[in-house]
C-alpha cells in the first residue's frame, strides 16, 4: 500500500489538467494505517499543482487535505 500511494502521488503530479480527485479506500483493517501511508507516499511533494479543485476522500484519509491546499471543495465520506 505504501509504494502504491507513492506512485499515485507521482502520477498525480504529472497531470496538469486534473481538476477532480476521488479516492476510494474500503479495506477496514488498514484504515488506521492509511494516514501514515499517505504521509509516506505524498510527503515527497510539498503540495500538488493548483489545478486540483475538488477532492472526494474517505474520512479516514483526512491527512490528504494538507497535500492539496488549493482545493476548493473537500468531500469526506464515512464507510459503515
Amino acid at each position: 500500500m505504501w509504494d502504491v500511494l507513492r506512485e499515485l502521488a507521482r502520477c498525480l503530479s504529472m497531470f496538469p489538467n486534473l481538476q477532480v480527485f476521488r479516492l476510494d479506500h474500503t479495506e477496514r483493517k488498514r484504515r488506521l494505517r492509511i494516514n501514515q501511508a499517505i504521509t509516506y507516499g505524498f510527503g515527497h511533494y510539498k503540495s500538488f499543482p493548483t489545478q486540483i479543485r475538488s477532492i472526494t476522500i474517505p474520512d479516514a484519509c483526512y491527512t490528504l487535505q494538507k497535500h492539496l491546499p488549493n482545493a476548493r471543495v473537500f468531500w469526506l465520506y464515512h464507510y459503515m
